[in-house]
């Protein structure tokens, strides 16, 4: 049947109604007309292919990858970057508007000249094709199913080559569906880091990587094993260098973490005398980046290994007004113990649980910068502050997902 896309969702699906119902459309851009079939129905919703596109956008471009429409790691590059950037900023207006209430400024989002090759980070899922052959990849759109990329245009050479080993010598990986495997390339001295998650490889795979990688670990029965190599890889986001662990967050865009970095500082407008709450610290990227403008930062994270690195980082840093713990965030905060003049969050896609918003409500900070990535959770919580007395002043959407369905926002909130 013949319709028209009207809008665009999180997912960078087309979204149109059908007698009246939504329908979801993968790969439609809005203003199209395309012929679709109904691939699945809900109460609620449906969802569609195109099977044929009768009038294309203007935005609408060439995908760079070949296997863009079977793999579910990229979403935009059937569409012009610079429209990929409006759309992404209208997703974040709509979210802001449906779920949260707000009519905020939301401004243009910030991208990158070159939207190609920047994640320092891959992780790669193994999987069983038909006849019970391993393969390596990333997860099809909305499935566990893997589809075989082996030239994936995100990331740099170093990990392309790294990746390509990989999955011509995947049989050599012990582990079944489920199993997946972490490479990571510092941005600051080039070094790499592969770790395998519930998985191995066999010794002649090991002896291969060894002198192709500089660090391999294995995880696996919830034990970590270090095989060979520096036990932390280094990185540089800011003024500071990083020490981090196989597991520790670090965001995966180097270039665009300076930008959000330089954000955070321009919302916390910090003048010396603060305390500051940086909750979800990972290993340190923002606390120890805006010490040198606080009295003391009181990072929180729930992943011990992080804390450690945090900790060492201050040091190795020359740091001493940072305080790293070790717990969840509702748990620390609950105690009642710290007061903060200004806190920034940084928590997963999840967004804060209501005992986190509540915690930080009860210390009355006068500015709190919100770093997300998920759109939709961060209006949920968005909407919980601004009814406990605070207002959300401006909203910086940062592309630090380029050519994702993924966007990176900043936001600006104050005691009213």
């Amino acid at each position: 049947m013949q319709c028209v896309i009207t809008g665009i969702t999180h997912r960078g699906e087309g979204v149109t109604r059908i007698e009246g119902k939504v329908v979801f459309i993968p790969f439609a851009l809005p203003g199209e007309v395309v012929d679709v079939e109904i691939s699945q129905e809900k109460r609620k919703y449906s969802r569609g292919v195109i099977k044929e596109l009768l009038e294309s956008s203007v935005d609408r471009v060439a995908p760079r990858c070949p296997d863009f429409y079977a793999c579910g790691a990229c979403a935009y590059q059937h569409v012009d970057y610079l429209r990929e950037l409006d759309l992404k900023r209208q997703v974040v207006i709509s979210n802001m508007k449906r779920i949260g209430g707000l009519d905020v400024p939301v401004h243009p989002v910030i991208g990158m000249k070159d939207p190609w090759h920047y994640r320092n980070k891959v992780t790669w899922h193994i999987g069983m094709a038909s006849g019970a052959q391993k393969l390596m990849g990333y997860y099809e759109a909305g499935s566990k199913r893997v589809s075989p990329i082996k030239e994936c245009q995100l990331i740099p050479e170093k990990i392309k080559s790294i990746s390509s080993l990989l999955a011509d010598n995947v049989s050599s990986i012990s582990g079944g569906e489920g199993a997946s495997l972490v490479i990571r390339q510092s941005s600051y001295d080039k070094k790499t880091m592969v770790l395998f998650l519930d998985c191995q490889p066999d010794k002649s795979l090991v002896k291969r990587l060894n002198g192709m990688v500089d660090s391999l670990f294995i995880y696996r029965g919830s034990q970590l094993k270090h095989i060979f190599g520096p036990p932390r890889l280094l990185e540089k986001a800011g003024d500071n260098i990083f020490k981090l662990s196989p597991g520790s967050f670090f965001q995966v865009n180097p270039y665009q973490t300076e930008i959000l970095l330089s954000k955070v500082k321009e919302y916390l407008n910090l003048q010396g005398y603060e305390r500051v709450l940086d909750a979800y610290c990972g290993a340190g990227s923002i606390a120890l980046n805006i010490a040198d403008q606080a009295l003391k930062v009181t990072g929180i994270e729930s992943f011990p290994a992080a804390v450690e690195d945090a900790r060492d980082n201050a040091v190795l840093n020359n740091i001493s007004n940072c305080e790293f713990i070790v717990g969840s965030c509702e748990n620390v905060l609950r105690t009642g113990k710290y007061k903060y003049d200004a806190v920034v969050v940084d928590p997963p896609r999840a967004g804060l649980k209501t005992e986190v918003i509540d915690a930080i409500v009860k210390t009355r900070p006068q500015r709190i910068v919100y770093v997300s990535c998920n759109p939709a959770t961060l209006a949920r919580d968005l909407k919980v502050f601004t009814e406990s007395k605070y207002k959300v002043q401006e909203v910086q959407p940062l592309d630090m997902f380029p050519r994702t369905s993924h966007v990176e926002t900043v936001v600006r909130i104050y005691r009213g």
